[in-house]
């Protein structure tokens, strides 16, 4: 998966970059959602594709609450400390943690 198509998929399911709490380099996406997103459990049940781990998580025992981390092996090529990088490594600021 390239960034222009991790770009849109987060766009899609309102995703936001999860980011190391003490360097902040980012690690990848994240959203948490009280329901199941098809789209990204295809992705789960792969495992590790491409360059991409994608995992689903229960947060709840009692309630039906979900968060969906993608973690990127090759962070640093497509975050900066803002959000996506664009073409002349400045980020665009779309999308931020």
């Amino acid at each position: 998966m390239n960034k222009e198509e991790l770009k849109a998929l987060a766009e899609r399911h309102k995703m936001e970059i999860g980011r190391d709490s003490i360097t902040g380099e980012a690690w990848g996406l994240y959203v948490v959602t009280e329901r199941l997103i098809p789209e990204l459990d295809e992705y789960v049940e792969r495992i590790a594709f491409e360059n991409l781990v994608c995992l689903r998580l229960n947060l709840s025992t009692t309630t039906t609450l979900y968060q969906y981390k993608i973690y990127v092996r090759n962070g640093r090529e497509i975050f900066d400390k803002y959000g996506f990088k664009t073409e002349g490594g400045e980020s665009n600021g779309n999308v931020t943690a």
